[in-house]
C-alpha cells in the first residue's frame, strides 16, 4: 500500500519552489535539506520515498533521506535497530522538551528491534553532525524476552541507547531524551579503536537517563548500567542531565590527544545522578590532552545490595589538570564503605583541581591513595589540591584522608594541597595522613568541626604539616587559649605522640605536650630551636633531655601541676646539654615540678664523672625540685647537678625550691688544670629547704648573686645517715667549698638562712664559704676567692651563723669579705660533743680580714669577742673580723613608710600621716616627698623627728622644708658635722603631714624622690613602703516631715529618727534625732563615703508602729514624708487583742488611766481621753505587726499573720 503523502498549502509549496530555483541560479551544487516525517502507524509497506511521504520507519526515513536533511518522528513505538549514517536531525515529537523540567506530550518510544543485552545499540551512529532529540530511548521490548531484569524489574534487551563507535565522528548531539532499561551506558561515544582520533562538538544535554544495569551474572554485562561514556579521545559537553537509579553517572577513559574543538566541549556541568555505585569516574586523560571541568553536578546515592561499595567522583589516571568545581555529593543513602571523592593514579604535574561544592553521608569526603582506587598500583602516586569544599561525613567517617597503601608495591607520592575555604563539619576523624608516601603540603585555613575523635592523625608518616592557620572547633592556635590548645593537642596524632611521626604545628614557634602525649621529651625533640614547649598539668614518668633552645613551661610546680619524674640513674630528671643565645634568648624552664627519685633533678654531665659539657644561658623560673629525703647516703638526689668537668655559665633561677632532696645543688669540680666553672648565676626568691645533707653545696662559683633565697633545715636529722655517718660533722645550709680556681665576686642579698646543721653536726653551720688550698689535697691546683657581700637577710637558729675558711686549714681566703646589715643572732650549739670547733654568729678561720659592720648580733649590746667586746651578749664573733659599730635597735630593711592613725575622715576634719624610718644606719640626711590630691585635702607639713635631730646645726634647703604646695610635700634636711650632729642608727619619726578634708573621695599618698645619705654622701639602701590610702568623707543633711495617724494636723508630741548605716560599716553611729511637736519636721546630719553610703532610716514614737526604708546618701536630701500608723497601746511593735483589750478596758475615761501592761497608752490619739477613735485607730491597724514601709497616707500593709 502506498504511503500517505503529507498535504502542503499552495503557498508553502511556491515558497519552497522558489527558495529551490534561486538555490540552484546561484549554486547549482548546493540542494535544499529536507524534512522526512515517521509515523510508526502507516502500514508495513509505506512508501518511503521522498519528503512528501510518511515514512513508517525511523531507518528507513534515514535511509532515503540526504545528509543535512530533518527527520521528525511521530509518537508511538518504534521496534528498530539503527544506524544514523550521514548527517541528520532526528527529532521527536518532544524535541526540545526537556524530561526535567518541561511538559511533554506523548512519547516516541523507540525500542530494540533484537534481544542484545550485551551488544544492542538503539541508535547507531556513524556520522557527524547528528543530533537525536525528544525521544523515549527504552532497553525494554515489551514483545521481546530477554530474560535479564533490570533493578526495577524491567527486561533488559538492549545495551546502550546511542552510540558512537565508528572513527572521525563529530558533533553527535543527544538532547531532551528519556533514557532507561539499557544494561551498558545511555549514551556512549567511543570511537572504532582504542586509538581513535580525537573527536569533539559532542552534546549530551537535558536527558533524563534512568533504571540502567543489571546485576545479572549471565548477562555478560552485569554491574554496568552507567549514563553516558566518553571514550578515546571524544570530547563531549555532558550538560543538565538527570539520572536516576544509574550504576555509574558519567565515565570518561582513554583520552591522550588535544581537543580539535573548543573547551565548550570539555565538560561535565549541572547534571543531577542518583548513583548505585559511582556518580562521574573520569579516567586515562594521559599523554597530550585537553582538561576536563566536573561541575555543578548533584550526585547521591542509591543503596543496592549488589553493591558493596560507592563513590562520588573518582579521579583516576589524570596527566593533566582536572578541575572539579562546586559539585554536591551526597552518600548518606548507604551503607557500604563510601568516598566523596576519590583522587588515584593522578601525575603531580597535574594535580585535580577540586574546589567548592560539599560532600556528605560518606565514610571518606575525600580520600587521595595510590592503589584503593582501581585496586592497583598507581605509578603516578595520587595529587590534587581542594579549596573551598564542605565536607560533613557519616558519624564514623574520616574528612580527608591521604593515604599511601599497604597495598601498593611501589608507592608512589600521594601529596593534596589544602586551599582556602575547606571545612570538615563532624565525622569521627578530620584528616588523616598514612604511610610514608603520604603528605599534606598545605593546610591552609581548613576548619575541623565536631569531630569525635581526633583532629589530624598521622599514621606511619613523618612529613610535618604546617597547621597554623588549621581552625580547631573555631580556633586556631594563634587565637586559642593554653587550655584550648592543650585540648587541640590532644586531638592530634603527630610526632609529639610518635618521634617517627611528622610534626603537626598548630602555633608558629610553639610546640605543645599533655599527659594524653605522654612525652615532654618528644615535644623537645619535635620543637625546632627557639621554640616554646607548653606542658600541661599532669606527671611525666621519664627523664628529659634539653638539647636544644626551647623554653619548656608547664602548669606550674605544685604537686597537682605539670609533674616530672624518674627512678634512678645518673643523668638528671632533666638534662641540660643545650644552650640558649643570650640572657634574653635563654634556655627557659618555667612553672614545672621535678620529682627525682634516687637521682638529680636537672643535671649538667653526669654524676660524678667528666664529661666536659658547656651549657650558658639557662634560666629557671618557678621549678620546684622536690625529692623524697630517702636514702641520703647515696647523695643522689640533687636538685642542680654539674660535674666535675662541666660548666654551667649565665644562669638565671628565680621563684623556685630545691627542697627535701640529699642536697639543693651539688656542683662539682676537678681538682686538676681543668678550668670548667659555673658563673654569671642570678638566684632569686628560691628556697633551699630541708634537705639531708646540705642546701647548696658547690666546688666551683663565681660572679653570682643569690637575693632573697631561703636555706632552711638543712642537715636537720644526722641519724639518717646511717652507714654515711661521714658527711654527719659537714651538714649546713650553704657549703661554697671552691677547688682548683680563681673565683670572685659572690654577693648573698637578703638572704633567710635558717636552722640549719642541727643534725649532731660537729661543724654545722648556716653558711660557709672558703677557697680551699690547704695541703696535700689541694695546694697543688689551689682556689682562691675574692669579693664575698653579704647584705642583710637573717641568720638564725643555725649550729652556726656564717663561717669563711675551712677549720684548721688556715687557708688565705677568701679575701675581701664584708657582711653588712644582717641579723645574725640566736646560732646556738646544738652538737651533743666538745670537740666542734668555734661556735657564734660569724667565724672567720681564714688568714684574711673580714667586715662585718653594721648588723643586727641578738642584743643592742652587740657581739660577743673575748678580745674587744667582752661584755657583748649576742652571737659570738671569732677570728679577725672588724664588727663595730653595730645595729642596736633590732633586725630588719631600712624602710621609709607613710602611716595613719585614720585614714578616713570627713570634710572639715583633720588626720595627721607621719613618716618613719625603720633600721636607719649611719643616716646623715634624707630627702622625700609625698603626694596628696589637693581637691580632696588640703596640707601642712612639719619635721616631727623622734630619732634624727634637725634642731640646729642643720641644713633645711626652703622650698623643702616642709613645704606642702600643689598636691606634694617636700622635705629636705642634712646634719651638720659637730661634736652633738654626728650620723644616726635607729628607728623613729621624720616627719608629719597634716591633711584636713576639702571634698569627698579618695586617693593614695605616695612617697617618691626619697634619698638617704650617710656621712661620706653615700646613698643608702632602704625600701620604701607602698602607698597610703586616704579617704575623704562627705557629711550631708537628711530632712522632711512625720505625720501620725489621728492626730489633728501636725501636732504631735516629739518622735525619734535614727540613721542607722548599713554594712559595710565605717563611720560612728548617729545619735537619733527629734521630730518637732510643731509640725513633725525632721533634720539629721550623717557622713557618707565617696560615692555614696547606705542608711537605714528609722521614725519611731510610743503608741504608733515604726516606719523604715533603705537611702542611698551621697548630698543633702529632702526625704519624702511618711505617717506613722497607731493602736500599739502596749509599745510591743504590733497591734494585737492585747491592745483592743486595753483600749476597751479604759474606754470612756480620762486620765490617770493605765500603761496597758507596759509603757504604754489607751490614749492613742493624745487627746486626754479614750473614746471611740482610739478603738477606732487599732482596730483599722489589728494585726499590724513591726516596722511599716516609709510612705505617705498608704495603708501600713505588713501583718503579723500571713
Amino acid at each position: 500500500m502506498q504511503g500517505t503523502p503529507k498535504v502542503r498549502s499552495i503557498r508553502t509549496t511556491v515558497m519552497i519552489a522558489v527558495v529551490i530555483l534561486a538555490a540552484l541560479v546561484l549554486a547549482p551544487s548546493i540542494l535544499a535539506a529536507d524534512t522526512w516525517t515517521v509515523d510508526a502507524a502507516q502500514p508495513d509497506n509505506a512508501q518511503c520515498v521522498s519528503p512528501t511521504f510518511l515514512c513508517k520507519d525511523i531507518q528507513a526515513a534515514i535511509n532515503a533521506a540526504a545528509a543535512g536533511d530533518t527527520i521528525n518522528v511521530l509518537p508511538g513505538t518504534y521496534a528498530e535497530d539503527i544506524t544514523v549514517d550521514k548527517s541528520l536531525d532526528i527529532r521527536g515529537p518532544n524535541y526540545g522538551i526537556s524530561p526535567n523540567t518541561g511538559i511533554r506530550g506523548v512519547e516516541a518510544v523507540v525500542v530494540p528491534a533484537t534481544a542484545a543485552i550485551d551488544s544492542g545499540e538503539i541508535f547507531h551512529v556513524e556520522a557527524s553532525d547528528v543530533s537525536i532529540d525528544g525521544f523515549t530511548i527504552d532497553g525494554d521490548n515489551t514483545a521481546l524476552a530477554s530474560g535479564y531484569s533490570s533493578t526495577n524489574g524491567a527486561d533488559i534487551d538492549a545495551a546502550e541507547a546511542v552510540t558512537v563507535y565508528v572513527d572521525n565522528i563529530n558533533n553527535l548531539n543527544v538532547s531532551n531524551n528519556i533514557i532507561q532499561n539499557l544494561s551498558y551506558f545511555g549514551v556512549t561515544i567511543f570511537g572504532a579503536t582504542y586509538a581513535a582520533p580525537a573527536t569533539t562538538g559532542h552534546l549530551v544535554d537535558d536527558n533524563l537517563i534512568k533504571d540502567m544495569g543489571t546485576y545479572d551474572p549471565g548477562s555478560a554485562l552485569a554491574f554496568w548500567g552507567g549514563g553516558v561514556l566518553l571514550y578515546n579521545g571524544q570530547y563531549a559537553a555532558v550538560t543538565n542531565n538527570v539520572m536516576q537509579n544509574v550504576r555509574i553517572g558519567v565515565q570518561t577513559g582513554n583520552f591522550h590527544s588535544p581537543n580539535p574543538g573548543t573547551a565548550t566541549y570539555q565538560v561535565i556541568d549541572n547534571n543531577t545522578m542518583q548513583v548505585r555505585r559511582r556518580g562521574i569516574f573520569h579516567n586515562l586523560q594521559t599523554g597530550a590532552p585537553s582538561p576536563y571541568t566536573l561541575s555543578n553536578n548533584g550526585i547521591t546515592a542509591l543503596t543496592d545490595a549488589n553493591e558493596t561499595v560507592w563513590d562520588g567522583i573518582l579521579l583516576a589516571s589524570l596527566a593533566v589538570a582536572s578541575t572539579s568545581t562546586n559539585n554536591t555529593i551526597d552518600g548518606s543513602a548507604v551503607s557500604n564503605p563510601s568516598e566523596g571523592y576519590e583522587v588515584w593514579n593522578v601525575d603531580s604535574i597535574a594535580p585535580a583541581a577540586i574546589s567548592g561544592g560539599s560532600v556528605s553521608g560518606v565514610d571518606i569526603g575525600l580520600f587521595l591513595n595510590n592503589y584503593e582506587g582501581y585496586s592497583s598500583d598507581a605509578g603516578d602516586g595520587a595529587h590534587a589540591s581542594v579549596s573551598g569544599l564542605s565536607i560533613t561525613p557519616k558519624a564514623t567517617g574520616i574528612g580527608i584522608r591521604v593515604l599511601d597503601s599497604p597495598s601498593s608495591t611501589t608507592h608512589a607520592n600521594v601529596q593534596l594541597a589544602i586551599g582556602a575555604g575547606v571545612a570538615v563539619n563532624g565525622g569521627a576523624k578530620g584528616m588523616t595522613v598514612e604511610n610514608a608516601n603520604a603528605s599534606v603540603t598545605s593546610a591552609s585555613d581548613l576548619a575541623l568541626n565536631g569531630q569525635t575523635g581526633n583532629y589530624i592523625e598521622l599514621v606511619n608518616n613523618a612529613v610535618d604539616i604546617d597547621a597554623t592557620g588549621v581552625s580547631f572547633d573555631g580556633q586556631t592556635g594563634a587565637t586559642a587559649t593554653l587550655a584550648q590548645n592543650f585540648a587541640i593537642e590532644d586531638k592530634i596524632v603527630h610526632k609529639v605522640d610518635d618521634l617517627s611521626l611528622g610534626l603537626v604545628r598548630v602555633k608558629a614557634n610553639e610546640i605543645f605536650v599533655t599527659p594524653a602525649s605522654g612525652s615532654i621529651q618528644r615535644g623537645i625533640d619535635a620543637a625546632s630551636a627557639g621554640n616554646t614547649v607548653n606542658v600541661a598539668a599532669g606527671t611525666f614518668n621519664e627523664s628529659i633531655d634539653v638539647n636544644k633552645h626551647v623554653s619548656l613551661i608547664g602548669a606550674g610546680s605544685g604537686p597537682a601541676d605539670t609533674v616530672v619524674t624518674a627512678t634512678g640513674g645518673s643523668n638528671g630528671v632533666i638534662q641540660l646539654s643545650a644552650s640558649g643565645l643570650s640572657s634574653s634568648q635563654p634556655v627557659l624552664i618555667k612553672d614545672l615540678r621535678v620529682e627525682p627519685v634516687g637521682k638529680a633533678g636537672i643535671s649538667v654531665g653526669l654524676f660524678t664523672l667528666a664529661t666536659g659539657v658547656n651549657v650558658s644561658f639557662v634560666e629557671l623560673d618557678n621549678v620546684s625540685v622536690i625529692g623524697t629525703n630517702t636514702n641520703p647516703c647515696t647523695e643522689q638526689e640533687r636538685g642542680l647537678y654539674v660535674d666535675l668537668t662541666s660548666s654551667l655559665t649565665n644562669l638565671k633561677v628565680s621563684n623556685s625550691a630545691f627542697d627535701n632532696l640529699h642536697y639543693g645543688w651539688y656542683i662539682q669540680k676537678q681538682v686538676s688544670a681543668d678550668t670548667s666553672t659555673v658563673q654569671d648565676v642570678e638566684v632569686d626568691n628560691t628556697t633551699f629547704n630541708h634537705n639531708n645533707l646540705k642546701g647548696i653545696y658547690t666546688e666551683k662559683l663565681e660572679d653570682a648573686t643569690f637575693t632573697t633565697i631561703t636555706v632552711d633545715q638543712n642537715g636537720y636529722d644526722g641519724s639518717l645517715l646511717g652507714a654515711c655517718s661521714y658527711f654527719n660533722p659537714w651538714l649546713s645550709g650553704v657549703d661554697v667549698n671552691l677547688k682548683a680556681g680563681t673565683y670572685q665576686n659572690l654577693t648573698f642579698e637578703d638572704a633567710t638562712v635558717t636552722n640549719n646543721g642541727l643534725g649532731n653536726a660537729k661543724e654545722g653551720v648556716g653558711m660557709m664559704i672558703k677557697a680551699r688550698d690547704d695541703a696535700s689535697s689541694y695546694n697543688t691546683y689551689p682556689a682562691t676567692l675574692d669579693n664575698v657581700f653579704i647584705s642583710g637577710g637573717l641568720f638564725a637558729g643555725n649550729e652556726r651563723g656564717i663561717r669563711f675558711g675551712e677549720p684548721g686549714k688556715n687557708n688565705a681566703g677568701p679575701t675581701n669579705v664584708v657582711v653588712q646589715d644582717a641579723c645574725i643572732s640566736g646560732n646556738v650549739q646544738t652538737y651533743s660533743g666538745v670537740d666542734g670547733s668555734a661556735y657564734g654568729g660569724l667565724i672567720n678561720v681564714s688568714q684574711a680580714t673580714d667586715v662585718a659592720t653594721p648588723n643586727w648580733w641578738g642584743d643592742a649590746s652587740g657581739p660577743y669577742n673575748a678580745a674587744t667586746n667582752p661584755g657583748g651578749t649576742g652571737d659570738a664573733v671569732v677570728g679577725d673580723v672588724i664588727f663595730n659599730p653595730w645595729a642596736v635597735d633590732g633586725c630588719s630593711q631600712t624602710e621609709l613608710s607613710a602611716t595613719t592613725a585614720d585614714p578616713l575622715f570627713c570634710t572639715g576634719e583633720s588626720t595627721t600621716v607621719t613618716i618613719d624610718l625603720a633600721y636607719a644606719v649611719d643616716l646623715y640626711g634624707y630627702e622625700f616627698q609625698i603626694s596628696y590630691n589637693d581637691s580632696m585635702a588640703s596640707a601642712v607639713g612639719a619635721f616631727v623627728n623622734t630619732f634624727f635631730d634637725t634642731t640646729p646645726p642643720v641644713s633645711i634647703p626652703p622650698a623643702w622644708n616642709a613645704v606642702c604646695s600643689a598636691g606634694i610635700c617636700r622635705f629636705a634636711v642634712s646634719h651638720i658635722s659637730t661634736s652633738s650632729q654626728q650620723s644616726v642608727t635607729g628607728s623613729g619619726q621624720l616627719a608629719e603631714v597634716t591633711l584636713t578634708g576639702v571634698a569627698p573621695g579618695t586617693f593614695n599618698m605616695v612617697i617618691s624622690g626619697d634619698t638617704l645619705s650617710d656621712i661620706d654622701g653615700n646613698a643608702l639602701s632602704h625600701a620604701v613602703a607602698g602607698p597610703l590610702p586616704i579617704t575623704v568623707c562627705g557629711y550631708a543633711n537628711i530632712s522632711g516631715f512625720i505625720t501620725m495617724q489621728g492626730r489633728p494636723g501636725n501636732i504631735v508630741n516629739p518622735g525619734t529618727v535614727t540613721m542607722i548605716e548599713q554594712a559595710p560599716t565605717s563611720f560612728t553611729p548617729v545619735a537619733p534625732v527629734a521630730f518637732t511637736p510643731a509640725n513633725g519636721a525632721y533634720s539629721i546630719m550623717v557622713p557618707y563615703l565617696p560615692g555614696g553610703s547606705s542608711y537605714k532610716i528609722l521614725a519611731e514614737h510610743g503608741l504608733y508602729l515604726d516606719n523604715e526604708d533603705i537611702i542611698t546618701v551621697s548630698a543633702n536630701l529632702s526625704n519624702k514624708d511618711t505617717r506613722l500608723w497607731g493602736g500599739d497601746a502596749n509599745n510591743d511593735d504590733d497591734v494585737t487583742i492585747l491592745d483592743l483589750s486595753c483600749i476597751g478596758g479604759d474606754f470612756g475615761s480620762a486620765p490617770p488611766i493605765s500603761t496597758c501592761g507596759g509603757t504604754g497608752s489607751p490614749d492613742i490619739n493624745a487627746d486626754n481621753k479614750v473614746n471611740i477613735q482610739d478603738l477606732s485607730i487599732a482596730g483599722g491597724n489589728y494585726d499590724k505587726c513591726g516596722a511599716q514601709p516609709w510612705a505617705w497616707n498608704v495603708a501600713a500593709p505588713n501583718y503579723c499573720s500571713p
